[in-house]
């Protein structure tokens, strides 16, 4: 049979089944090994070799169509077999899928922040068991997407905390003995998916049943309040959820875990939960005691940021961050001055990434609250680099509220808000100029957060090279660049600033950004798209696969309030191309007619723009 063709028979995904638990099914309905199955849907290029871990955070475009006619789930359903929806609100889903000062496409990289379990999973063995219905009494229940969040420590139909190690083997779920592989043991057949996979020491497997509903007998019942917790954070992973919103609570507990962890226990005052405060005591204790030169050099500088795979260590963890986060405004940094006696500087080894996602992801209030309590020197970087260097990227006013907020500030100003930006006196190449237009967007960002140019960039989705090139080459540039049009540049801010504070429902063009930060227009919407559109082909018209590109970039711009320039490629769904000129005249033609309407073919590309811009808004 053709590795191209279906498999003989497949399964429809229960209701949050993660990529690995659905491979585990359709191993034992055809048994086949894993591997097998992997290979037969497209997930690696030879049987026996380890499936990609990534594959867990997203299917990347060149994998979905095999996928999707192998195992007959349709394509647009492949990603709630991943952690691929929980990019805009959960923090570590987006830092695994994008990297900070790249351009912002969706990539699965080959590495899980902390606050993902890509090595292992929790489990509920009542879930596992299934629900009686035919075919999970044969094949088992799900293996659940949110069980791999550090988030997710209770199952709330059950009401019992979740497992986190095989009760034969003590070895953690599903742990992959190649560290960037998505299932363990890939090539072993036979095994049912309930059971445990896990390697002993004389390379035979374990074998236990995962739903065995005796491994629930000893544990422990959570509260109803840490239940409550639960349903809390189980809200801010659904779609009901403002997916802004979700993402600076999670960024903000996450920033308040990581002092927990690093000071404690200067905080077991704060929760009456004994138990947990207890579980969580264990686990620091086991971290204090483990030798930090077996530690990867990561793990040692996440070692603060990590939090504990135990899910009633975790549930104490969360129950004190959460009633830090509710202390009334003034409380809070009080409670973090009380603290700085037990806290580690800066510049230790173990803080991780938190301090950048303080700065650049907590909610507005909660960052200034805990930005007026903490010393200078968490604040501003110990950098060496020479002054004028420096103060050539810092803000062009005083950092101070202005009524509006960074999220509110499009990487391409709207014209309306750049004309204020250039005055009578100002040379008439400004009010033209591409990259001043980009530098008053970082200043807008600057002035309310107190970023560095690198960081406000970064914020707002360009990209490092932009103004690392050499001069002659960059795109975006230091205020050194501007130096006599200081007085200008300070009028001009305060001005649009002005401007912004007054707007009623401002939009939030980071959450936009974020949300369709790999939109393309599909092969298949562009030929519906200009199906009743037929055009003039001449001897030098543009081809059909540039058009398709541009007018996707322009409906890209729309939505994210972005250049065309950022604008994730077409080309993901042409695999077999490997590039295409973007910046060349027939593109930049292409953009100038269909910007000025130049013929009744462009204007009604024109309002189809328009329209599906309108209505993915509206989606």
């Amino acid at each position: 049979m053709s590795e191209e063709a279906p498999l003989p028979r497949s399964l429809v995904p229960l209701p949050g089944e993660s990529l690995p638990g659905l491979l585990l099914r359709l191993s034992h309905r055809l048994d086949q090994p894993p591997s097998v199955i992997a290979f037969r849907s497209g997930l690696t290029r030879r049987i026996g070799i380890p499936t990609p871990v990534n594959h867990l955070l997203m299917l990347a475009p060149q994998f979905r169509p095999r996928f999707s006619r192998a195992t007959r789930v349709p394509e647009h359903l492949t990603d709630g077999l991943t952690l691929r929806p929980l990019v805009s609100r959960y923090p570590a889903v987006a830092d695994a899928l994008t990297r900070r000062g790249r351009q912002s496409h969706l990539r699965p990289r080959s590495y899980f922040p902390p606050w993902i379990f890509g090595t292992s999973t929790r489990y509920c063995p009542l879930c596992l068991a299934g629900d009686g219905s035919q075919i999970q009494l044969r094949h088992g229940g799900a293996w659940k997407t949110t069980w791999r969040l550090a988030v997710t420590f209770i199952c709330l139909h059950h009401r019992i905390f979740l497992q986190d190690t095989c009760p034969a083997c003590q070895v953690p779920a599903h742990v992959a003995s190649r560290k960037l592989s998505l299932l363990p043991s890939p090539t072993v057949a036979g095994l049912h998916p309930l059971q445990c996979r896990n390697t002993r020491t004389d390379l035979t497997h374990c074998g236990d049943r995962m739903d065995n509903p005796d491994h629930v007998i000893n544990t422990s019942t959570p509260s109803p309040e840490v239940i409550e917790l639960q349903h809390q954070l189980q809200h801010l992973l659904s779609p009901d959820c403002d997916p802004t919103s979700a993402f600076a609570v999670f960024s903000d507990l996450q920033v308040l875990a990581a002092i927990v962890q690093a000071t404690w226990p200067a905080t077991a005052s704060v929760t009456p939960e004994h138990r947990l405060a207890d579980a969580f005591d264990a686990h620091i204790t086991a971290q204090q005691h483990c030798d930090l030169t077996a530690l990867t050099h990561v793990q040692r500088g996440n070692l603060w940021v990590t939090p504990p795979l135990s899910a009633p260590a975790m549930a104490g963890l969360m129950d004190i961050a959460s009633r830090l986060l509710a202390l009334p405004p003034a409380a809070l940094p009080q409670a973090i001055t009380a603290l700085l006696g037990s806290l580690p500087p800066p510049t230790a080894s173990g803080w991780g990434n938190i301090w950048t996602r303080l700065r650049h992801d907590a909610s507005p209030e909660f960052r200034t609250q805990v930005m007026s309590a903490l010393p200078r020197s968490f604040r501003v970087g110990g950098s060496r680099e020479d002054a004028s260097w420096r103060i050539a990227r810092r803000p062009a006013l005083r950092t101070r509220d202005r009524g509006y907020l960074p999220e509110h500030i499009p990487q391409w100003l709207p014209d309306d808000w750049f004309r204020l930006a250039v005055h009578d006196t100002s040379p008439k190449a400004m009010s033209r100029s591409v990259t001043y237009r980009r530098f008053v967007a970082v200043q807008l960002v600057q002035i309310v957060t107190g970023f560095q140019l690198e960081e406000a960039a970064r914020f707002l989705g360009i990209p490092d090279a932009w103004h690392q090139a050499p001069i002659q080459q960059r795109k975006l540039h230091s205020r050194s660049r501007y130096r006599h049009r200081t007085e200008d540049l300070s009028v001009s801010l305060e001005s649009i600033g002005r401007h912004l504070a007054q707007i009623e429902s401002p939009v939030s063009y980071r959450a936009r950004r974020m949300r369709y930060s790999d939109w393309t227009l599909s092969p298949e919407e562009w030929a519906s798209m200009t199906a009743s559109r037929p055009r003039q082909e001449g001897r030098h018209s543009p081809s059909d696969l540039l058009i398709h590109a541009c007018v996707s970039s322009s409906i890209w711009a729309r939505l994210t309030g972005s250049e065309w320039r950022l604008a994730p490629s077409i080309l993901i769904h042409f695999p077999s191309l490997s590039s295409l000129d973007m910046g060349g005249k027939q593109a930049e033609a292409v953009r100038h007619r269909i910007r000025h309407r130049t013929s009744p073919y462009y204007r009604g590309l024109g309002e189809l723009i328009n329209q599906v811009a309108a209505a993915e808004h509206r989606a």
